[in-house]
């Protein structure tokens, strides 16, 4: 899950959010120019809906994974043989 900072002070005394991209250490920019407090908020309404996107994510897949939902495995043994004996008539 991404988690979102606040970046700064810059030269110009304002404030960035962004998060560090996967697999490097680079921070990804999402939002410049703001003040330190703007900052803040932005970053926390961008880590909540980060938050429910994987909940919602997290959800589904427990809803996949409900045995009334999984389709059960063939006995393609059965289907063989069944076939077999309909050639064999």
């Amino acid at each position: 899950m991404l988690t979102h900072d606040l970046c700064g002070p810059f030269r110009d005394g304002t404030y960035a959010v962004g998060y560090p991209t996967p697999g490097c250490s680079v921070m990804t920019v999402v939002s410049t120019g703001m003040t330190k407090e703007r900052a803040q908020e932005e970053a926390a309404r961008l880590n909540e809906e980060q938050e429910k996107r994987a909940a919602a994510v997290e959800r589904d897949r427990q809803l996949r994974m409900r045995p009334e939902t999984l389709q059960p495995a063939k006995d393609y043994l059965t289907e063989i043989a069944a076939a077999d004996e309909e050639g064999d008539e």
